[in-house]
């Protein structure tokens, strides 16, 4: 599976804002990338969705070779089945989500499944994030700009509060294409609204780096 630089930028800038022990949710993870950036800074256990089972196995191989194994869990289900038989509350909820609705869906169904809101809708995303997050807790959502204002309406409709964003331009000349977003159940004093140039003079930009530096083999 293809690992992007924004995916990377998220999974640095959720783990920076963990900081913590405590449990984890990664809702489709994917190969496992955002769990284990997390795991590297952070004494957490993490639980990590992934509906397609190829890309479950990949996770679960890259968890097993990993010196955290303990403390990573792969489960090859859907948001939707494991929040039915979930008894437990996470501290943190963290979710690259399948959400492209402008492009073509005329892709086979697996493709569909991992770029497009075909199994998980932000609805769905929401109600279950309200569920399993605890009343303290933080989900932190990576999401194509356009998808915002639906994000702002699910949100309200469950009681959530967005309190942190991170809005990302491509470079220094165009309008955000992306956007982090901390979310809550309760509302912050001081909500921050952060605008970041994810590539500056062809190159990641220096508030880019901060977030991914540690964890490419080779300086940026």
């Amino acid at each position: 599976m293809k690992i992007t630089s924004d995916a990377c930028l998220f999974g640095g800038y959720a783990a920076e804002k963990i900081k913590s022990s405590g449990c984890v949710l990664d809702i489709g993870t994917g190969t496992g990338l955002l769990s284990l950036m997390i795991i590297q800074k952070n004494s957490v256990n993490i639980d990590a969705l992934e509906i397609d089972q190829k890309a479950a196995h990949q996770a679960s191989n890259n968890f097993k070779i990993s010196k955290w194994r303990n403390q990573l869990n792969c489960i090859n289900t859907s948001l939707q089945k494991y929040s039915q038989s979930c008894f437990i509350k996470y501290d943190f909820i963290i979710c690259n989500p399948p959400f492209h609705h402008q492009k073509s869906k005329s892709l086979d169904l697996k493709k569909r499944v991992a770029r497009h809101d075909v199994t998980l809708t932000m609805a769905d995303l929401l109600y279950h994030v309200s569920l399993l997050l605890k009343q303290k807790g933080s989900f932190f959502i990576f999401i194509p700009f356009n998808s915002f204002q639906e994000l702002v309406t699910y949100c309200e409709k469950y009681n959530l509060f967005i309190n942190e964003t991170i809005s990302l331009k491509p470079n220094e000349t165009k309008l955000p294409n992306r956007i982090i977003c901390q979310i809550q159940h309760f509302k912050a004093k001081d909500q921050k609204k952060i605008i970041l140039n994810h590539i500056q003079n062809n190159q990641l930009s220096e508030p880019a780096k901060s977030y991914v530096s540690e964890y490419y083999l080779n300086k940026l």
